[in-house]
């Protein structure tokens, strides 16, 4: 497109991304809405705007390997901001994930809860 216009269509599909202040990869995080999720790091009363950030890469992918790639960013850059290393996979089946990763699964009993009163 002319005028100095930027496609940025993919923001609207799911994707990882990176947040990067001068230079550094600072956090890398998943989304399923980039635009909104990006968003979100500029409004002032989130939790997320406190990550200073002047650039910001954007990798489109399936929304069933979103973890996966997150996983292996965070461990190729090691983003200061990252602090739990991985966020917990809240996106898909669960087994898929590791299927992807070539592990088997083997389900396990679940063990029955415990309930006390109060």
């Amino acid at each position: 497109m002319e005028d100095g216009f930027v496609d940025i269509s993919a923001l609207l599909d799911s994707g990882v991304y990176m947040l990067e202040y001068h230079g550094e990869v600072v956090y890398i995080g998943r989304t399923k809405c980039g635009v909104s999720r990006i968003g979100s790091h500029t409004f002032q009363h989130s939790r997320l705007s406190k990550i200073p950030f002047d650039k910001v890469w954007f990798k489109p992918c399936q929304k069933e390997s979103l973890s996966v790639i997150e996983r292996q960013l965070i461990k190729k850059y090691s983003p200061r901001y990252n602090i739990h290393g991985v966020t917990p996979n809240t996106t898909g089946d669960p087994t898929k994930v590791l299927k992807l990763l070539g592990i088997d699964y083997v389900p396990l009993t679940p063990l029955q809860p415990i309930l006390r009163r109060i």
